[in-house]
């Protein structure tokens, strides 16, 4: 009798152990983040336009992000376009950031490293004729994001519905729900690995400046590298989710 409770307990012991060894090492972060986005337009012809972007963020665990781009765009149609962007970025975190310190494993300070992207893709754009009212327009942005600091590879696509308030003609108020979705080319175990959603608006005071806010949630997924994991044997998941309040500020010059 007692070597069939011993034997049980045993099974029981091992079946909590293996089981504790195949789960991932799972932590999620949770809280409110802040972002301030700037954005300066400048038509260079019929088809073409320049765009300039600045933006903040103080996003949780006490980090700091700020981001600055210049894109290119043109038009083939009124509808399809392409773009190329630039953008350089300080304090952005990445999976091989997770490293070993003395008093165990943490987050590498990352506030002040300054990081490349290159973007190429496409655009679409068009009006909505099947919802009430008029006005409602959407647009497609989809493409090709290299991360030239450590040649990762995602693939980006941002919907966005817009829609517009005129009076007397001129616009007055604009509304917009976007997403943003970044999918893992090269890295991730989670290929969709970062995703935003707001809903916002914009007060346009004439035709050159334009300023509102936004509301949305996000969620930014982290995976450990192939040495953390030779290291502890686990595989690791950090995961921040948040809501997202914003300012807007758009300029045409």
């Amino acid at each position: 009798m007692n070597y069939s409770i011993n034997k049980i307990f045993f099974i029981f012991q091992a079946a909590i152990s293996i089981t504790a060894l195949a789960n991932d090492i799972e932590t999620t972060t949770k809280g409110d983040e802040f972002k301030s986005h700037t954005m300066i337009f400048k038509r260079i012809s019929k088809r073409s336009l320049l765009k300039f972007g600045l933006e903040n963020q103080n996003r949780l665990e006490k980090r700091k992000t700020q981001s600055f781009a210049v894109e290119y765009t043109r038009f083939f149609t009124k509808n399809l376009s392409i773009y190329a962007q630039y953008e350089k970025k300080y304090g952005e975190r990445f999976d091989e950031d997770w490293i070993k310190g003395t008093n165990g494993w943490l987050w590498a300070e990352t506030n002040s490293r300054n990081v490349n992207w290159a973007y190429l893709g496409f655009g679409y754009r068009d009006k909505i004729n099947f919802l009430p009212l008029k006005n409602w327009k959407f647009n497609l942005k989809t493409g090709l994001k290299h991360n030239l600091f450590n040649s990762q590879l995602s693939y980006q696509i941002t919907p966005i519905i817009t829609y517009f308030n005129y009076k007397n003609a001129r616009l007055r108020w604009s509304y917009f729900f976007k997403s943003d979705i970044f999918y893992a080319v090269n890295f991730a175990k989670n290929n969709i690995y970062r995703w935003y959603s707001y809903l916002g608006f914009l007060r346009h005071f004439n035709k050159k400046v334009a300023i509102g806010s936004f509301i949305g949630l996000t969620t930014y997924h982290w995976y450990s590298t192939d040495v953390v994991e030779s290291i502890t044997g686990k595989t690791r998941k950090s995961t921040n989710e948040s809501t997202l309040l914003g300012l807007v500020l758009n300029l045409k010059i």
